[in-house]
């Protein structure tokens, strides 16, 4: 019996380290750069560093002659190929035909890239699907002149077998290609290689997933599937969604969305918890001025006890509750950047206007796109010295036409390009603290992140802002407070790590709001007209997750239920389409005389994540002496969770009817989305097919990136020991012809390595042929060299 009991214990555990096995992500993908924290069994959380051991990646992608670059690499290929480039691609997330004109991109290019030959495609953006397209087109085919054959009277018989032989083995490679042949050229005229913004933000996902197995040193790429992603405040449904179908692409489970002031307080809450005292609490106001907006949070922080799992036992723990959020879009590092772009741009054609060649960019310098480039990548650079320092030098070599630039940029000149962008500090901060309910003076301390508040006159807007009664706090890492944040999320929410207890209660960011037809009724002898009414359903600032029950009498026949993000009707999110109600209301034998008006409710709920779902809706129909009749467009507050509980304690009083009938509306209900994205079964197979195929493609390229740094090693290595160790009694007569063999085939292969061996269209087998033909001829010198030194 013990026996027993110990070896079922052996196989539980077994059972429990194979489905808790694995790292989890916390992803921050912020405008300019992303940054990754892992938790992996048995180590810390921490930051994953990249190949060139960086802890930040660049937010990009580059495409050029077969091959995708990414990061720092894209960045480069960008200066001198912008055309190729997509920068900044969390701009891509919930891009619409609208929003597409204000990406940091061009939006029609002409990309050389193809994983199955050089034909040229052409990014473009497909107003219909909102998706972009890499187009193929495909070139002229040169008319070569063919050679004939000719056989010779004495050419033996066996030649004509082998190539009927050789007919044979093409004829079964047609056959079973046959199908996908037709499959590829109907692709190719449709446009071959076209893709949603998800689609490409997946390529950036699964190099992250590449990039943090190669930092634990993993030999399973599926050991990382959970993960947890930050995003903006400011983000809505659309976004939202965008961002999960990608990571869904890129086989990431997301365990929740997170937004980035929540991340940040996370981190916070972790380092300062310890020196908190029981039941202590401080009210922080979190300034986070980042490369792509500025958000303003302001939450409280309580150190609370509670039970610990062995019995007379506590724990601390923390709750974040978050009070009031507010930002502003235009009040950012890259707005900031582009006004230096076009400052430094004035300034260099005013320094050097008599020094512009005749006839070529002779009004300004933003005619050649390389130049302005070439200072818009160093505009950060110069941006990060002047937070330091009163002046930063600007030495730009051959900047256009053999023109060598030299001047300097003074921190007075960037205030001066900022002026009515500090003033905007404030107003954030005011709305985020009016929001929160709070008084200025019940704050107790200012934390800030985002890498532009480094800058000085943005420290001195916030102090002034308080009187300089605060002290402004940076205890949190610019760069990697909501990397951090999110990874010990995903840890807690993993269930396989025991790490700090932080309980966070969030708040929704946006006013959702209702628009629904009504009968009004009119004085005798006029019909009863129907009007739109718009009722506020969810206020920003409610605590999430959250459920509202609608109840609705007096419904028309074919009813339409609209709900929308903010004040405005346009940012539609859904609409909610009832037909034929009154035939449902027959079929189930209703009477208007035996029965009261029917109820119609529709149970809505928004989840962790931010998004807006339909839980339930139904029919109520009750007895005509019953009082419990609901006003039309009445709205009831639920608790997440205990729908059942509430629901029951809401409609009790239709519970005691006896003759009390509910209809299931859910199956016959149209939904028609706007914010939310819906994806077809076949759409995400495609997608994942592409996405593989570049895959494929980038392994291809790496594996052969690898045996050309191997030839080119080898060649290397073996003239470094043959003028190293050989000598001439070392050589024998009879082996003098194997020796100059090796040398010139040596010299002949590293002159073939360097004039044609860096060209992409170089196949795998190719340098494979060459290493061998090396390892052949050098044996017999390597041996004698070996024989010699024993």
């Amino acid at each position: 019996m013990f026996k027993s009991v110990i070896k079922i214990s052996i196989i539980f555990l077994s059972l429990l380290t194979l489905f808790t096995e694995g790292a989890v992500l916390g992803i921050d993908f912020g405008s300019e750069s992303l940054k990754v924290a892992v938790k992996d069994q048995g180590k810390q959380l921490q930051i994953v560093l990249n190949s060139a051991s960086q802890r930040k990646t660049r937010s990009s992608i580059a495409f050029v002659e077969g091959e995708r670059f990414f990061g720092k690499e894209a960045e480069f290929v960008s200066i001198k190929q912008p055309e190729y480039s997509l920068i900044n691609l969390k701009s891509l997330i919930g891009a619409t035909n609208e929003t597409i004109f204000e990406m940091p991109f061009p939006i029609s290019q002409e990309m050389i890239f193809d994983p199955n030959d050089s034909s040229l495609l052409s990014l473009t953006f497909n107003d219909e699907n909102n998706s972009f397209g890499f187009c193929k087109q495909e070139k002229e085919k040169e008319n070569k002149s063919e050679t004939e054959y000719i056989k010779e009277e004495g050419e033996e018989e066996e030649e004509e077998e082998k190539e009927k032989e050789k007919e044979k083995e093409k004829e079964k490679v047609r056959d079973t290609q046959e199908e996908k042949k037709e499959e590829d050229e109907e692709e190719v005229n449709k446009c071959k290689f076209e893709f949603k913004p998800e689609e490409i933000l997946v390529m950036m996902l699964d190099h992250i997933k590449a990039m943090s197995k190669d930092f634990l040193q993993l030999t399973d790429s599926k050991k990382i599937k959970d993960c947890v992603l930050t995003v903006p405040s400011y983000y809505g449904e659309r976004e939202r969604q965008s961002i999960l179908y990608a990571a869904k692409l890129a086989n990431l489970n997301v365990l929740s969305l997170i937004n980035d002031h929540s991340a940040f307080a996370m981190k916070y809450t972790m380092n300062q918890l310890a020196s908190l005292k029981e039941n202590e609490s401080h009210n922080v106001i979190l300034v986070d001025i980042g490369a792509g907006s500025t958000i303003v949070s302001l939450f409280n922080v309580k150190s609370i006890t509670k039970p610990a799992m062995i019995k007379g036992k506590t724990r601390t723990s923390g709750l974040i509750t978050i009070k009031g959020v507010s930002w502003d879009k235009e009040l950012s590092g890259e707005n900031l950047d582009k006004r230096i772009l076009e400052h430094l741009l004035d300034k260099f054609d005013n320094e050097n206007e008599s020094k512009f060649p005749i006839g070529v960019y002779e009004r300004s310098i933003r005619e050649c796109k390389y130049s302005v480039n070439k200072i818009q990548t160093s505009v950060p650079k110069w941006k990060h010295i002047l937070s330091v320092n009163n002046k930063a030098m600007i030495n730009i070599d051959s900047l256009i036409g053999g023109i060598d630039w030299s001047s300097e940029i003074r921190r007075q000149e960037l205030e001066e390009i900022g002026n009515d962008l500090w003033v905007r500090i404030s107003i954030t901060i005011s709305r985020a603290i009016e929001r929160s309910g709070l008084l200025k003076e019940e704050i107790d301390q200012v934390e800030l992140v985002g890498g532009t508040v480094r800058i000085p006159i943005i420290q001195r807007e916030i102090s002034n802002y308080f009187e300089n009664k605060l002290q402004l706090r940076k205890n949190i890492n610019f760069d990697e407070g909501a990397a951090l944040g999110a990874g010990l999320l995903a840890a807690g929410l993993s269930k396989q790590f025991r790490v700090t207890d932080i309980e966070l209660h969030e708040i929704q960011m946006r006013d959702i709001y209702a628009l629904y037809p009504k009968f009004e009724k009119q004085k005798k002898n006029k019909k009863n007209q129907i009007i739109e009414i718009k009722s506020l359903i969810f206020s920003q600032n409610d605590t999430l997750p959250i459920r509202k029950k609608l109840k609705f009498t007096n419904f028309p026949n074919n009813w339409l239920l609209k709900i929308f993000e903010g004040n405005s009707p346009t940012k539609k999110l859904f609409e909610i389409h009832f037909f034929d109600l009154k035939k449902i209301l027959i079929d189930h034998d209703f009477n208007e005389t035996a029965n009261a008006s029917p109820l119609l409710t529709i149970s809505l709920k928004i989840n962790r994540n931010g998004l807006i779902r339909i839980k339930d809706s139904k029919l109520i129909i009750v007895p005509s002496n019953s009082s419990v009749n609901g006003r039309h467009g009445n709205i009831n507050s639920e608790e997440d969770g205990g729908d059942h509980e509430r629901n029951a304690n809401n409609l009790k009083k239709y519970n005691e009817q006896k003759d009390a009938r509910y209809i299931d509306l859910m199956d016959i209900l149209k939904i028609k989305y706007f914010g939310k994205q819906k994806y077809k079964h076949n759409e995400l197979k495609k997608s994942k097919k592409i996405i593989q195929k570049f895959e494929e493609l980038d392994q291809k390229n790496k594996k052969k990136l690898i045996i050309r740094n191997e030839l080119e090693s080898k060649i290397y290595n073996l003239f470094e020991k043959i003028n190293d160790q050989i000598k001439e009694d070392m050589i024998k007569s009879s082996e003098r012809e194997d020796y100059n063999k090796l040398i010139i085939t040596l010299n002949n292969i590293q002159k073939w390595l360097y004039d044609k061996g860096m060209d992409k269209s170089i196949k795998y087998s190719e340098y494979l042929k060459k290493i061998k033909l090396i390892d052949q001829i050098s044996k017999p010198i390597l041996n004698q060299i070996n024989e010699f030194n024993e």
